[in-house]
């Protein structure tokens, strides 16, 4: 059981097979959809669509909250999906109505930690579960919004791992980068172990596009984004 007396499904136990402790904030709750959508901005991540931010218009169970995973909709699985499979999985379930299994992220990523320790990894000998932990490095995604860009890095462990001088330095560089063209540049760390890092430029919309090659080479010089040619795409992460 879980909170709430939440039944844990069977995929879910399958993937954290050694798991002795309950769920504390595994949760269901209903998607209410209006004609303008879910009011929802989240974030694609190999275990689920994190929640960033929930608009008042339609409104929203309280369960469905910033900083939870959705990791199930209408009874099929999120976790553990490529971003192509889990746009697909999501978008083929969204109705109002539809029945969501949520779970706060930091108790879903220290769990991954733990069954990882333990060398468990059920999701690489079940086809239906692709990896979760062996990935390689995503390309960056531009993500566009308006005024808002996403550029998504290398896994946030990656971040993580910068030492103090170099993340020093960083940041003094993206708040010189920031002044310079006058936008808000914010460094996102997920608390998913597997998810992406990405840095999110606000601003004018010229003044946004002007200072995208920037921004990717300061992020290559930190060795944060591929080196590869990046690859731009339109993505929709608000529904």
């Amino acid at each position: 059981m879980a909170g709430s007396e939440v039944v844990v499904p069977e995929w879910l136990d399958s993937v954290y097979p050694n798991r002795e402790r309950p769920w504390r904030s595994l949760q269901r709750c209903s998607l209410h959809v209006g004609n303008d959508g879910a009011g929802l901005q989240m974030e694609a991540t190999e275990l689920g669509y994190l929640v960033e931010a929930v608009e008042k218009t339609p409104g929203q169970d309280q369960r469905l909250r910033p900083g939870v995973l959705i990791i199930e909709i209408a009874g099929t699985p999120l976790l553990a999906l490529d971003p192509d499979s889990l746009e697909e999985a999501f978008g083929s379930n969204f109705a109002d109505g539809a029945e969501l299994l949520v779970v706060e992220a930091e108790e879903l990523r220290r769990a991954t930690i733990e069954r990882d320790s333990q060398g468990e990894c059920p999701c690489n000998e079940a086809d239906e579960f692709p990896e979760v932990v062996e990935i390689e490095p995503p390309e960056a995604e531009v993500l566009e919004h308006g005024s808002v860009m996403n550029l998504r890095l290398c896994p946030a462990t990656k971040l993580r791992d910068l030492s103090p001088g170099k993340r020093g330095n960083l940041s003094e560089d993206l708040e010189h980068f920031a002044e310079l063209h006058q936008l808000r540049a914010e460094l996102h760390c997920p608390e998913a172990t597997t998810a992406s890092a990405r840095l999110t430029l606000c601003g004018a919309p010229e003044d946004v596009a002007v200072a995208q090659e920037e921004a990717q080479k300061i992020m290559r010089f930190y060795d944060l984004l591929p080196l590869e040619e990046v690859k731009e795409a339109v993505s929709t992460v608000e529904v």
